[in-house]
């Protein structure tokens, strides 16, 4: 078996090395203290990654058919499949992904009022509009 040596030696650090190193420390550091508790996670996500807001409201899917409904601006949309088939519930920004018959979903409503085509993806011909206030 060979073994080798290996030598270390200390390198005394340059004087333009010592304060590069402050200067990134302080940085590191300075960073490091402006992370506030909740910084960078959005407010309409909940921990599970369901969305949250400030309201709640249900649109019901049936007879291949989402009416027309009307939502609060921002508020969290409780998507129903009562159909006998599979369904989404699919806008701009959001979908219910694939719902089977009697299943459930949520999503967030868009925050600016307006009115928001949808869509299934399952059945491209089924179309509405989602009314934001």
């Amino acid at each position: 078996m060979l073994s080798r040596a290996i030598q270390v030696r200390a390198v005394p650090p340059t004087p333009g090395g010592v304060a590069r190193l402050i200067c990134v420390g302080a940085v590191v550091a300075a960073v490091a203290a402006c992370e506030l508790p909740g910084a960078g996670k959005r407010s309409d996500v909940g921990p599970d990654g369901a969305p949250t807001g400030p309201a709640s409201a249900t649109v019901a899917i049936g007879g291949a058919d989402y009416g027309t409904p009307t939502v609060p601006a921002g508020s969290v949309i409780t998507v129903v499949n009562n159909d006998l088939v599979s369904h989404t519930l699919t806008g701009d920004g959001f979908s219910s992904g694939e719902l089977a018959p009697g299943a459930s979903s949520t999503v967030a409503a868009p925050r600016g009022p307006g009115e928001y085509r949808i869509f299934c993806d399952v059945h491209p011909q089924m179309a509405g509009v989602l009314r934001v206030v």
